[in-house]
């Protein structure tokens, strides 16, 4: 997974998440409601994760990586 990919999975995933337990819950059953949420939750923080995994393993630990994502808005 490249790391644009990466980060807007992390940014999307809670918003996919509430829509879907706004959506797709009966209002009453609160157990599963619950279950759910905690699943996102744990699964966006093991997403977030990686990116740290690979800020640590940086060259320069400590400080940010110089490059970053470079995604090019409009193509030549």
């Amino acid at each position: 997974m490249n790391s644009a990919m990466l980060l807007s999975v992390i940014i999307f995933l809670p918003t996919a998440g509430a829509l879907i337990l706004a959506l797709g819950f009966n209002k009453k059953d609160v157990e599963p409601m619950r279950y759910f949420a905690l699943v996102i939750t744990v699964a966006t923080f093991v997403l977030t994760l990686l990116p740290f995994r690979d800020f640590l393993a940086a060259p320069t630990a400590g400080m940010m990586p110089a490059g970053g994502i470079k995604i090019p808005w409009i193509a030549n």
